[in-house]
């Protein structure tokens, strides 16, 4: 079994499409809680006093619609992505991009692009 490393914002993801698709996360949120708290530490004042612009990360859900999101006809929607997350779990990134070569796919992305790929042609 291959050990998974999350930071706090993909383990919620995984909870919520868990929970989405109707399954008992209670183990994940188990890990959520022992986790600790969710307040970052804050970082220190700089001097110069310049601004800092605060941007909202997309969510996985999110940033998968926008890059794969044209290659199925209902987007990238909580079941779609639930698959994607479980092949990530399941494939290593260099047994993705063997996959996508052979089948005529370019080879070029991140596990979760190179699943959604794969998806959309059929393959998995």
């Amino acid at each position: 079994m291959r050990a998974l490393r999350l930071n706090r914002q993909g383990l919620i993801e995984i909870i919520e499409s868990i929970e989405a698709g109707g399954g008992d996360a209670s183990q994940f949120r188990q890990a959520l809680e022992d986790s600790g708290p969710s307040a970052k530490p804050s970082a220190p004042a700089r001097a110069g006093g310049g601004t800092k612009v605060e941007r909202e990360e997309l969510t996985t859900g999110e940033r998968l619609s926008i890059e794969v999101g044209d290659l199925f006809t209902d987007g990238v929607n909580e079941g779609l992505l639930a698959k994607l997350i479980e092949i990530d779990m399941t494939y290593s990134l260099r047994d993705l991009k063997d996959m996508c070569a052979k089948n005529g796919l370019s080879p070029n992305g991140h596990k979760k692009k190179l699943a959604a790929k794969l998806v959309a042609k059929g393959v998995v």
